[in-house]
């Protein structure tokens, strides 16, 4: 069952069908909220990570099934007043109707004085859990397995009584069998819930799971003890009433949410229907001082599986509110539209209360989108700008860096030091007025969020209206004098620039170096020349110098050891202009190699960018950690060759032979691959986003760790590759596309005739390919998620396939599955029409839902596989083994199973009819509806 579940970050959702008088589908709306602030919703995540510790440890903590009558459960501890110890202690719960009271003492046992039993004093406690296994009960006693205090058929050694008792049936004797006393949820099979699931009578139970039988008590599915249900369901807002749950507070008191739950859901008919939800269940946590209220309804499905419904919405209103349904349905068909234009789609405003609408908890998942990356407030900036400018001053002062005044007479330096000191107080009174300004509240952060956003509909639109603005209040005097033209300079303002210069520590750290021999160069000569040396302020100066020469150098070493720059960069070249073309660059740039060819053949780390290096034999050169933006290596040799960390974004390497070459980290977005040839070249860690592979010849190549969106591999070999846990996905537009790549592929990718023979996949993930006649024959895809994908006549033989997934995609059909392992998959929902699957493993896939019509099935081996409502028709399944496998409600009509093994396979609701053959087929145990096989 995927829904698609549109609902504010406010509230739960959860749902489930079940049988009663048909299928249906239960849905179920959760409300957390703070006893102190009941009509205001908890976020969802927080909720649950709170009271995840004092959920139930067994069992379930709600059935998901809609109830006739609602019922209050507790997750409680009793407490002494103040935190003080007690023996015993009395605690009251009230709920509306419901009155609950509980009499809690400390560990008491049975102790023998004289012959006779007594119970012994309680031992004082300060906190008691009130939950089953502090209630009558014990193992054998059925009424409470998990309890304490039934004796059973051994009565040896001091035994343990309850703590926990209903006051008006105390313990007095060892015979006493009270009915256990609790606040929070019955087990199902207890006997105080299981004694009324009722008994089957003769013919109600037929092809399909029974619903329950007609003498059940659908009270089954209410947790509490019955003292804790309601009449009927709440009515929103009773009053409540907690004494001795809480560790500091000897009563808790208030009303329940007020809030109105509505669902509507989306059939696959197009339908827009309301299902009404009502306030059943609520679960308190009085020491955490919260609670839950369970909203539920439900609606009639065809099957246990409820696929007509395609998504649901669940939102909250205030009493009176009553939107119309109009106003979920725009809501819903903006969420589902995904404009990305839209963001104000995020909204969760549209699905509460009008009155939470400037709430900053309303806004959540639309501030999580906005003020992920939001920068701190102005008041937050401008408070660390003075903090530094503060700390400059006041190293200044204590005759830090940079040395007061160095050179300067003793008059100039107090006159300097007076001037910082009036600097500080004038930067401290500032910072005093922010320090005493009253924090900004979240929701003064979101509208102050507001008031900076760039308007949604068309922010490239809006940057250049405000950049126009800018350049329209330039007098026309300006350009007339600098013989310029307005809408010129507006474009030059407007371009993007190129990537900036690849860092190089080695020369970076060698400037340095020459600058601080300079200083020191300087400083000797200053001592030969002046009598008595060089002056302390003017010695301690040029000291300062060369401290901060040395931290700088430091820094650079360490960063480049780090590679963070490197690492960051790599990743977005291809988003940077290409670099212009330079005739002149080109050839100097050319001139230098092939001098250099005539060496050691090293480049690493040189500025190549735009060069020239076309049809050259570089084989076995080192160009690692070089800037060859752009740079044309179409038709050159580069067969052993060492790329690794270089800038190559936007490269021409079209027909270019890269044998065992090396481009490990390299950026190579957007670069054109077209045609490459060779064996065991190495992408590890490289960056490929957005270049193009047509019709390359790249086998055994390795791409692991490799950055591999929007790749187009048209007709390209890739066999024995390796791609481990590689992301073949779309990623938004490119603002420079390689040249060859497909103009307006849109959202999806597209691989065109591309074998991938023998590769490595696991565990990778494919969202949004389209396979036009690809090969992934004999490759290992163990794990793969196949993610709204499309691939008819795609060639999987002999591949493996094993728990592999293809989440909502539709068309494999026609596919050859020959000799594959797809043992576990998940091929539900599949068009697999006239698929082979001739001699494959399908030991537990499930293709339930799918279309299998004519496709071949036989000598497959596939134990415990579902076929539930698969379309089987005409499908060749002869010799094939299904023991244990699922055809529920399948469509076998004109299927061949002869020869084949059905032992203990299951056949109810599946369409059979004479044109079914089951020709010498084993069918021992096999449950059928309809003909069975003669």
């Amino acid at each position: 069952m995927g829904l698609r579940v549109i609902k504010p970050l406010l509230l739960g959702f959860l749902c489930r069908t079940y049988r009663r008088q048909g299928h249906r589908l239960a849905l179920t709306g959760l409300v957390g909220f703070s006893l102190n602030e009941p009509d205001v919703p908890l976020p969802e995540h927080m909720l649950w990570q709170t009271i995840a510790p004092s959920l139930p440890k067994e069992g379930v903590w709600d059935e998901g099934i809609p109830k006739d009558r609602g019922e209050v459960l507790l997750s409680a501890r009793c407490y002494g007043p103040g935190g003080q110890a007690v023996s015993s202690r009395r605690v009251v719960v009230r709920v509306g109707p419901v009155t609950k009271v509980l009499d809690v003492r400390g560990n008491r046992v049975w102790v023998r004085e004289r012959g006779i039993l007594r119970i012994s004093d309680p031992v004082p406690f300060t906190a008691m859990p009130i939950d089953w296994s502090r209630a009558y009960g014990g193992p054998g006693y059925p009424a409470n397995p998990v309890g304490v205090g039934y004796w059973g058929e051994s009565s040896e050694g001091p035994h343990p009584l309850p703590n926990i008792e209903d006051p008006a049936h105390p313990i007095l004797s060892p015979d006493d069998r009270p009915a256990p006393a609790g606040l929070g949820a019955l087990g199902l099979m207890w006997s105080s819930r299981s004694d009324r699931i009722g008994r089957y009578r003769a013919g109600e139970i037929g092809q399909e799971p029974p619903e329950l039988p007609a003498d059940s008590d659908w009270t089954l599915y209410n947790q509490a003890p019955p003292d804790q249900w309601l009449p009927r369901t709440f009515a929103g807002g009773e009053a409540f009433s907690l004494e001795g749950l809480h560790p500091a507070k000897e009563r808790l008191e208030g009303h329940l949410p007020r809030i109105v739950l509505r669902s509507f859901a989306t059939l696959r008919n197009g339908a827009f229907v309301e299902v009404p939800l009502a306030p059943e269940t609520l679960w308190l946590f009085p020491d955490l001082e919260l609670g839950v209220m369970i909203h539920r309804g439900s609606l009639p499905v065809a099957s246990d599986d409820a696929f007509e419904v395609e998504s649901v919405l669940l939102a909250a209103e205030d009493p009176g509110e009553g939107r119309l349904p109009e106003h979920y349905l725009s809501v819903r068909d903006r969420r589902v539209a995904r404009n990305p234009k839209d963001l104000s789609r995020f909204s969760d405003v549209p699905l509460l209360p009008a009155r939470l609408g400037d709430d900053p908890r309303s806004h959540m998942l639309d501030v999580e989108y906005h003020l992920a990356s939001t920068p701190s407030t102005a008041g937050e900036k401008i408070g660390k700008i003075l903090e530094h400018r503060k700390e400059t001053i006041d190293r200044a002062l204590a005759g830090g860096e940079p040395a007061i005044g160095a050179g300067e007479s003793p008059e100039g330096q107090e006159s300097l030091r007076k001037a910082l000191e009036a600097k500080r107080d004038e930067v401290e009174q500032a910072l005093n007025a922010l320090r005493h300004q009253p924090p900004m509240s979240l929701l003064d952060r979101v509208r102050e969020s507001e008031a900076r956003r760039i308007p949604v509909e068309d922010p490239a639109a809006y940057a250049e209206a405000t950049l126009r603005e800018a350049v329209g209040r330039i007098p026309a005097e300006v350009f007339e004098n600098t013989n310029r033209d307005r809408e010129s300079f507006l474009r030059t303002l407007m371009r993007k620039p190129e990537a900036p210069s690849k860092p190089r520590g080695g020369p970076g750290t060698e400037r340095l170096e020459e600058f601080r021999e300079k200083i020191e160069g300087l400083l000797t000569q200053e001592e030969a020349q002046i009598p008595g040396g060089v002056p302390p302020e003017k010695r301690q100066a040029m000291g300062v110098a060369l401290s901060r020469i040395d931290r700088a150098r430091e820094k650079m070493e360490s960063f480049r050891a780090s590679g963070t720059l490197s690492n960051s960069m790599v990743r977005s070249l291809h988003h940077f202009r290409p670099p212009d073309a330079d005739p002149e660059r080109a050839r100097a740039g050319r001139e230098r190699v092939t001098a250099g060819l005539r060496g050691d053949r090293r480049f690493r780390g040189q500025t190549l960018r735009g060069a020239d290096l076309s049809g050259l034999d570089l084989s076995g050169c080192d160009f690692s950690e070089c800037d060859l933006l752009g740079a044309d290596l179409s038709g050159s040799d580069l067969s052993g060759a060492r790329f690794s960390g270089a800038w190559m974004a936007h490269g021409r390497l079209s027909g270019a032979h890269v044998e065992r070459a090396d481009f490990s980290g390299a950026g190579l977005g957007c670069a054109d691959l077209t045609g490459v040839r060779g064996t065991g070249a190495n992408f590890e860690k490289a960056v490929l986003s957005g270049a193009v592979l047509d019709g390359c010849v790249l086998s055994e190549g390795r791409f692991s760790g490799a950055e591999l969106f929007q790749v187009q591999y048209h007709r390209a070999t890739l066999r024995k590759s390796s791609f481990p846990g590689a992301k073949f996905m779309r990623a938004g537009r490119l603002p420079y596309p390689a040249s060859g790549s497909d103009p307006d592929s849109g959202e999806r990718l597209l691989f065109r005739e591309a074998d991938f023979s023998g590769s490595d996949f696991t565990r990778a993930l494919f969202m949004k390919a389209d396979f036009e006649r690809c090969d992934f024959s004999e490759a290992d895809l163990s794990g793969v998620t196949f993610l709204e994908c499309a691939g008819p006549e795609t060639r999987f033989t002999g591949a493996v396939l094993r728990k592999a997934s293809f989440p909502n995609s539709v068309d494999f059909s026609r596919s050859c599955f020959k000799g594959a392992d797809l043992a576990l998959a998940n091929l539900r929902g599949l068009d697999l029409s006239g698929a082979d699957f001739r001699g494959a493993t399908l030991a537990g896939t499930d293709l339930s839902g799918g279309n299998l019509s004519g496709s071949r099935l036989s000598g497959v081996r596939a134990v415990g596989a579902r076929f539930v409502k698969a379309d089987l028709r005409g499908s060749d399944g002869r010799g094939g083994d299904f023991r244990q496998g699922l055809f529920l409600k399948a469509d076998l009509r004109f299927a061949d199973f002869s020869h084949g093994s059905l032992y203990a396979a299951g056949f109810t609701g599946a369409k059979i009819d004479d044109s079914t053959r089951w020709d010498n087929a084993l069918t021992g145990k096999t449950v059928l509806s309809g003909d069975r096989p003669s």
